[in-house]
């Protein structure tokens, strides 16, 4: 079951939010912190959470990670992630497996991966319970699957499956949130009334925005609660691919319970210490490089340019083009991050003829970072430098976030997550843009639109604290 963690609560002492990074490991510049201490939100459980009894047993959530890249892999947890808190449901984490583009280990066993390789996640204990699929088996009703049966076949056969298209549906939660609770010891069932239910009328103004105009609530009411298993697939179907971000699938009434969901990812849905620390270190190093440079320049810029296999071949303009629609964005000179996939950098010269331009390898070796294919690795306080080289492109995402300036690739969810990244950042770095001049301030607008997976939206972050 690899190191996937399974927790229960918060155990008997009640519970402890931890959600900095390990001192033994690193210590952040203050500028990269943008995660909040959990306060009053720590133990928080919602208005349907409740303790199993031998007549009501605990009930569950199984997802299939999406098919696609990482970015689109783990914007499909977290909305499921949502799902579960806000349900009160068990969580059950998939397998280790191998995920698409996530094989630059050179052995095969170090590229299965699973969400533990990049998030801790027992940093959601007090508000989220979770299994392993081999405990899943173990204990709910659901037996494992037969030979010659794929898991998630068997799941979608054996759990309740429903019509999940973010496009057409949404969930919806219409419970009161001042019912929620810092104790586990509500025993179950759950009663009835603390379902609620969605207003209609003058009354459903956020509800109706959140519709875009024809997306309609998939209410969580006690006829659903009563399925044990709810299973997300996470195959290409039009009817079940969770591609969209938490809060553009989850709609909560009460808004105190929209703002405690989106603080919790924003807190605890973290990137693990050790891509946190290797960034860190880049971006010291980047941050340092810049100072030097005449002038007052003392920041430096980032862009992402995707090409590989990116499906929208519209947004692969020319590198001269890229420069082109966002020089006026940069400084003479300035030291620029370029974050690429593009192999061959001398097709960056229309950048690196004008100014400063770093690309990731030697800013880490730079940095002094190691990779798990470069030898022998070191040893004590060192360790924490050693890469796993699945965890580049998450490192490039925080090198990216903490730029002066940051321009991105037009539906990309690897730039999308860089700017909600930014958007959580203290300073409030708004300054993220797209090279494509018709999108160049789109990331500027801060409601819903479509597609909704295409980029982030500032209702992620904006007013959360309140």
């Amino acid at each position: 079951e690899g190191r996937g963690t399974a927790t229960r609560g918060g155990g008997g002492g009640g519970p402890r939010c931890v959600v900095g990074v390990d001192p033994s490991m690193c210590v952040l510049p203050s500028y990269m912190v943008y995660w909040r201490d959990p306060g009053p939100d720590c133990g928080v459980r919602p208005p349907l959470y409740c303790r199993p009894t031998a007549s009501a047993p605990r009930k569950y959530v199984t997802f299939e990670p999406d098919q696609g890249g990482w970015n689109n892999i783990r914007m499909a947890a977290e909305a499921v992630m949502v799902f579960a808190m806000a349900t009160g449901r068990t969580l059950v984490l998939p397998p280790p497996m191998r995920m698409y583009l996530l094989n630059k280990n050179k052995k095969p066993v170090d590229n299965k991966s699973e969400f533990a390789t990049f998030f801790h996640l027992e940093r959601l204990h007090d508000v989220l319970d979770m299994v392993t699929m081999k405990q899943f088996f173990q204990e709910s009703t659901i037996p494992p699957p037969p030979n010659g049966v794929g898991l998630w076949k068997h799941l979608s056969q054996r759990a309740h499956v429903g019509v999940y298209a973010p496009s057409r549906k949404f969930a919806a939660y219409g419970y009161d949130w001042s019912l929620a609770s810092s104790s586990d010891h509500r025993d179950c069932p759950v009663r009835p009334s603390a379902f609620g239910a969605l207003w209609h009328g003058s009354k459903a103004g956020r509800l109706k925005r959140f519709t875009l105009g024809r997306r309609s609530p998939y209410t969580y009411n006690a006829q659903l609660h009563e399925h044990p298993v709810i299973h997300f697939p996470g195959n290409y179907s039009g009817s079940t691919r969770m591609l969209v971000h938490f809060y553009a699938w989850n709609f909560f009434q009460d808004p105190a319970a929209d703002r405690f969901y989106k603080r919790v990812m924003r807190d605890r849905v973290r990137y693990r210490d050790e891509i946190f620390c290797a960034a860190a270190a880049m971006v010291k190093h980047l941050v340092g490089e810049a100072k030097k440079q005449p002038g007052e320049v003392t920041g430096y810029a980032a862009f992402h340019i995707r090409r590989g296999d990116f499906q929208f071949k519209a947004v692969r303009i020319p590198i001269a083009d890229v420069l082109k629609h966002t020089e006026d964005l940069l400084r003479p000179g300035q030291l620029v991050y370029i974050a690429t996939d593009v192999k061959d950098f001398s097709e960056f010269e229309p950048f690196t003829s004008k100014y400063d331009v770093r690309f990731f390898r030697p800013v880490a070796d730079a940095a002094g970072l190691h990779f798990v294919d470069s030898g022998e690795p070191p040893s004590g306080p060192e360790a924490a430098r050693v890469l796993n080289l699945n965890h580049i492109g998450m490192i490039e995402q925080v090198v990216c976030a903490n730029a002066e300036v940051f321009v991105g690739t037009p539906f990309s969810t690897f730039t999308g997550y860089i700017t909600r990244l930014r958007g959580y950042a203290p300073d409030k770095r708004n300054d993220s843009f797209y090279y494509m001049p018709n999108r160049k301030y789109a990331m500027r607008r801060s409601e819903l639109s479509s597609p909704l997976w295409a980029r982030e939206f500032g209702i992620a972050w904006q007013g959360i604290d309140e």
